[in-house]
């Protein structure tokens, strides 16, 4: 038990002072309140002090038995007291309550059995010693339920039999707020009084956990003063005969402080830093993590269950990804530094041992974290018999009382966690020394990583928004998707020239890298746009696709951006120079910006110009931006008969006398 903090809930004067004694012993440490440095409880009832704090805490709730088995195994080498086999004397869901079924049928045993084999005591509902009576109305009549329950005390919980199968299914006494009986007239203010009673425990041990620092409190005055009792004091306050039972030769029966100094083991674990300790901790419980994963897994895509398979592979593969490799890699990382008698080497050259499989597994993870999340939805909502399975996981302790969908982002954060603790332990030890400049390449080694997988990200994601752009397009080009083309911006306008679409068609164009994609909306789709309604929300009212394709300009044939001037008849419009190397002449397409359909209305047409003239400056390699714009009256532009070929001449005389 060396490392343990205990917090005993025993009422027992003689049983908490010899199980604090045992615990000593056996290198354990007991506190007087609980805290967040709490590892075990130590109860004999789950109406003890403290049940509460550690079932919200996932703090495992023990006996006083485990401590003496403990004792008796005292001797045997490589023994601890938190193995898989000694866990199993945690403190049963019923232990230390006197329950009384009301308006069962009178064949129903099954209660009954599970109710003494979870250490519970049945009584009747008038019984003094009645703690809870559990009620079922669906088979009995209410009226008759409501005259049995006539003499039940007020500080009885009167509770409905869900509570009581949730109790046996979670293994532990669940709250009883959502689980009252309302329907009699009496149980009414029982029912608000006993709400108010459990919402205030609740919130103090929220406040107990996040004040610990600062304001402790005392639970447990039956038994105060022991805690500062030594071994020879609590012998003495020991019966005779237990005094006999411990008054054997073993060799951990030496003061404390000698004990830790002869062991070789608690030495090592003393002398590594508590950032490393932190790692292999984090670690081991994000390794069990995956394997809850897997295990939901094996057991979704199994044939040979009553009702089949619950996941086909192909469902399977998109929720659950490369979980498994991800698990064996992490094992290996674990296994590593556990194994190794020089923690802080082995934890500076992990991650470069394994950087490619690394790099390799987790950005495939995240960019399909995404998809993931959508599957695991759909698959919930259609499929009964999965989303059983994962309410039923959701409630066992090796899940943490997490959901699928919150365990599954746990690979997405977990190399941000690592970072974390590899900066503050860089912080911590002493500058130039050789354990930092061996952190420093650990260091290195994690953010290279996760550019990687930032990178990758990114390019998915810009990927991803080109197929959605290619999907909500009629009669889209197929040369529009490309991995060196990127969305710039999008904006809505009005094609005043009549040569893009016909003059006063509502257009949207989408600026990339290298081009100008130009779409008509629909008209079905105008109206909403205008409304200011959302991007999915008319992308789905849509008949069909939303938009339709009409030209694409290469920026590469864009030769100048001109700012018209604003005047009483013409407001926000700009022009675009185009001219083909097999054009003669350059062809003006002006454009009245609709600033107020755009979805960042901070994009005013001055911002939206100097963009475009940023994109031609990357497309010719030039220095300045400011060559390509220029800017006239309207006069000037003579827009309303820019159909006619002398003001064209004008305009282009014009245009070139600015350059």
């Amino acid at each position: 038990m060396n490392c343990f903090v205990f917090y005993l809930s025993i009422k027992k004067k003689e049983i908490a002072i010899r199980t604090a004694y045992l615990i000593r012993q056996m290198g354990g440490s007991i506190r007087k309140c609980y805290n967040r440095n709490t590892t075990h409880v130590v109860t004999c009832n789950t109406l003890g002090n403290g049940y509460e704090y550690a079932i919200t805490f996932l703090i495992p709730v023990m006996t006083p038995e485990w401590v003496e088995i403990a004792w008796e195994k005292r001797d045997i080498v490589g023994f601890r007291a938190d193995c898989e086999e000694m866990m199993n004397h945690r403190l049963k869901p019923f232990a230390g309550l006197y329950i009384a079924f009301v308006g069962f049928p009178s064949d129903e045993i099954l209660h009954f059995k599970l109710l003494a084999e979870n250490k519970g005591t049945l009584v009747t509902a008038d019984d003094k010693r009645c703690t809870h009576v559990v009620t079922f109305a669906l088979h009995s009549d209410i009226n008759d339920l409501n005259d049995s329950l006539i003499n039940v005390c007020d500080t009885v919980f009167v509770v409905n039999s869900e509570w009581f199968w949730d109790c046996v299914n979670t293994k532990e006494k669940v709250c009883e707020t959502f689980y009252l009986y309302k329907n009699n007239d009496k149980q009414d203010d029982v029912v608000s009084k006993k709400q108010v009673e459990i919402v205030g425990n609740e919130i103090d041990v929220q406040k107990q956990f996040l004040f610990c620092g600062e304001e402790e409190k005392e639970v447990n005055k039956n038994n105060e003063g022991f805690y500062e009792l030594n071994d020879e004091e609590m012998l003495q306050s020991m019966k005779v005969e237990d005094r006999e039972d411990l008054n054997d030769k073993s060799p951990l029966l030496v003061p404390i402080d000698d004990y830790f100094i002869s062991s070789p083991q608690s030495k090592t674990e003393n002398n590594e830093h508590p950032r490393l300790i932190e790692f292999i901790e984090t670690e081991y419980r994000y390794g069990k993590i995956l394997e809850v994963m897997l295990q939901i897994n094996k057991i979704a895509v199994d044939p040979n269950l009553a009702k089949g398979e619950l996941l086909n592979q192909t469902e399977a593969k998109i929720i659950f990804n490369n979980i498994e490799a991800i698990s064996y890699i992490h094992n290996k990382i674990l296994d590593d530094i556990t194994t190794s008698t020089n923690k802080l080497d082995v934890l500076s050259g992990v991650f470069t041992n394994y950087k490619d499989e690394l790099m390799c597994l987790y950005p495939a993870f995240c960019n399909g974290f995404g998809e993931s999340q959508k599957m695991l939805q759909a698959c919930s909502q259609s499929k009964p018999e999965f989303r059983k399975l994962l309410d039923v996981w959701k409630l066992k302790h090796e899940s943490g009382r997490q959901h699928l969908s919150e365990l599954l982002i746990r690979p997405v954060q977990r190399f941000g966690n690592i970072l974390i603790i590899l900066k503050d332990m860089l912080h911590t030890l002493p500058v130039n020394s050789l354990a930092q400049s061996k952190i420093q390449v650990a260091l290195k080694t994690v953010e290279d990583i996760l550019g990687i997988m930032n990178a990758d990200k990114a390019r998915t994601e810009k990927l991803c928004s080109l197929f959605e752009i290619y999907n909500s397009i009629m009669n889209c080009p197929a040369n529009l998707i490309s991995s060196n083309r990127s969305l710039i911006i999008k904006f809505f306008g009005e094609e005043l020239t009549g040569k893009m679409a016909s003059s006063g068609d509502f257009l949207l164009f989408f600026l990339f890298s290298d081009i100008i994609e130009v779409c008509r909306v629909r008209k079905s789709v105008k109206s909403l746009i205008l409304a200011g309604e959302k991007e999915n929300r008319y992308s789905k009212v849509a008949d069909g696709k939303p938009y339709k394709h009409l030209t694409t300009i290469s920026l590469a044939e864009l030769k100048r951006v001109i700012d018209i001037q604003d005047d009483d008849d013409v407001k926000n419009s700009f022009a675009l120079v185009y001219r083909r190397d097999c054009d003669v002449r350059e062809t003006i397409y002006c454009i009245r910006y609709c600033e107020l359909y755009i979805n960042n209305s901070e994009l005013s047409k001055e911002l939206l110009i100097k963009n475009i003239a940023r994109c031609i400056q990357y497309i010719n390699n030039s220095s300045n931006f400011e060559t390509f714009l220029a800017s006239l009256l309207p006069s000037e532009v003579d827009m309303l008969k820019s159909n006619s070929s002398g003001c064209k001449r004008n305009l282009f005389n014009t245009i070139k006398s600015l350059f």
